[in-house]
């Protein structure tokens, strides 16, 4: 797996840019952007689901090896399409629910007491792996950020990228099986 980056923020962000008010709103629009990803990924592989679906069921019908073939060769590269479009919004995903997750560790510490707006250490203090070790098991108590912590029974919970992934390769299986279906005839002849 890639190692993930944290998104970083001008490092001059000034005492007005870090209001409560400015910092609830790049909050909530980190995590709109987090749940339009999902929706398109969720989106698109519904209807691939189909696609893959349908396209089988005319490849079984066709009849002709070479255009069953073909089919499903194409639905290879869409798979591949597909397993690359999740890897894509699954980093878009993680980038905005992070970004949301740095605010509102800045803005629980604030309410509790740390320095007003006049005198706020730079964002910049909340990048990076130190900001993850000093800081992570404090925003990772918020229901929103970590679902396990209010119920432990999911703590082996599959994220929707794993699961998505996890389609592509049975997809891929699928369409494997389905070339050796379509040309048993012709391996049988060869063994």
């Amino acid at each position: 797996m890639s190692q993930q980056t944290t998104p970083t923020l001008p490092r001059e962000l000034s005492a007005e840019l870090l209001s409560e008010t400015f910092l609830l709103a790049m909050m909530n629009e980190n995590l709109n952007q987090a749940r339009h990803a999902e929706n398109e990924r969720m989106m698109f592989v519904t209807l691939f689901a189909a696609l893959v679906g349908g396209m089988l069921a005319v490849a079984s019908e066709v009849g002709n090896d070479f255009f069953s073939t073909i089919i499903i060769l194409l639905l290879f590269v869409l798979n591949t399409v597909c397993s690359c479009l999740t890897r894509r919004w699954n980093s878009v995903f993680k980038t905005h629910w992070s970004l949301a997750r740095r605010i509102g560790c800045y803005l629980a510490d604030r309410d509790q007491g740390l320095p007003d707006d006049q005198n706020a250490p730079a964002f910049s203090m909340y990048e990076g792996e130190t900001f993850w070790k000093n800081y992570g098991p404090r925003i990772n108590r918020f229901f929103c950020f970590d679902n396990h912590a209010i119920h432990p029974e999911q703590k082996h919970y599959i994220h929707t990228a794993g699961l998505f992934s996890l389609f592509n390769g049975c997809v891929y299986i699928l369409l494997g099986l389905s070339l050796i279906y379509v040309h048993w005839d012709w391996i049988t002849h060869l063994i």
